[in-house]
């Protein structure tokens, strides 16, 4: 599954399609229902396919579910904002979770932005309120759910929510905020910072939930995506292949003057990206603005 830009001249994505690697075949599965859309955060275990319709510039997210043996699309959630607001679902297990805004006190720099943690059974089609969030804003509206867990961050504290239990773990940051959190494997990885809105001091951490133990990266990453054995780490105009054992990161490869606009990863250790190549250093030349989907498949060490 992926997204896909249509034959218009905006930049957005507003299509998400189904491509059958064995035959060839593409099938349009959704079209945005916004203006300038944003598709993005494609998930699915072969039973549901989740995605979240972001309207290009954050005035709205839809987030939508397909029951992939009926075809039945179902909205599960609607959000709209006069601040520019990317909330990106996670799926885990028939369930859905995600961050929603819901008031704000106070006026720009000094506003505060409150909310909650949701989670929706696509089932039993039930909406739940999990957890209060006191201090919600742009980079901290990921969430993210694996292994049981659903873990989010906020005001200085990453939360740990066990799906089995109702039980909520707290571990505290020891920078004030953290982007990009991933959880895989009993370890919380995300890029703490002291100042998320100049993003000049994001530094790669690993958590151990068990033992609350911190161990530090010396990866630059801007950005990162995992499975359960591999990381995908971006670096300037870097794709970084690693494979990951615990909190250490071993160097496979890495592919240079590509920029990945998007990135989808699969538990079974499959990375889908869609490249724009730069067209830097190239002999001969590519194309600038050439677009490419690649797929890897880390564990066969083949893309």
């Amino acid at each position: 599954m992926a997204a896909a830009k249509s034959d218009r001249p905006e930049t957005d994505t507003n299509r998400l399609i189904a491509y059958d690697l064995k035959t060839g075949s593409e099938e349009i599965l959704f079209t945005s229902t916004h203006e300038l859309a944003n598709i993005q955060r494609i998930q699915t275990d072969g039973r549901w396919l989740v995605w979240a319709d972001m309207e290009l510039y954050g005035g709205g997210t839809d987030i939508y579910a397909m029951n992939l043996e009926t075809k039945e699309i179902s909205l599960v959630s609607a959000f709209s904002s006069e601040a520019p607001s990317f909330i990106t679902p996670a799926y885990m297990n028939g369930s859905v979770y995600w961050i929603e805004e819901e008031s704000v006190r106070g006026e720009g720099d000094d506003a505060v932005i409150t909310g909650g943690v949701y989670s929706y059974d696509l089932t039993a089609k039930k909406k739940i309120k999990t957890a209060e969030l006191k201090d919600i804003y742009l980079n901290n509206l990921q969430i993210t759910a694996n292994d049981g867990k659903v873990v989010w961050f906020d005001s200085g504290t990453y939360y740990i929510y066990d799906v089995m239990t109702g039980k909520t773990d707290t571990i505290k940051s020891r920078q004030r905020d953290a982007v990009n959190i991933k959880y895989v494997d009993g370890y919380i990885m995300s890029l703490e910072t002291d100042d998320f809105k100049a993003q000049t001091s994001e530094k790669l951490v690993f958590i151990n939930i068990a033992t609350k133990e911190y161990t530090d990266s010396s990866n630059g990453f801007q950005l990162f995506y995992c499975s359960k054995d591999f990381v995908v780490g971006f670096e300037y105009y870097l794709t970084c292949f690693y494979e990951r054992k615990g909190d250490r990161l071993i160097a496979i490869d890495e592919l240079t003057n590509t920029s990945a606009e998007i990135i989808e990863a699969s538990p079974n250790n499959v990375f889908i990206t869609v490249d724009e190549n730069e067209g830097r250093n190239e002999k001969p030349a590519k194309l600038k603005d050439e677009v490419e989907i690649h797929i890897y498949r880390l564990g066969e060490r083949q893309a």
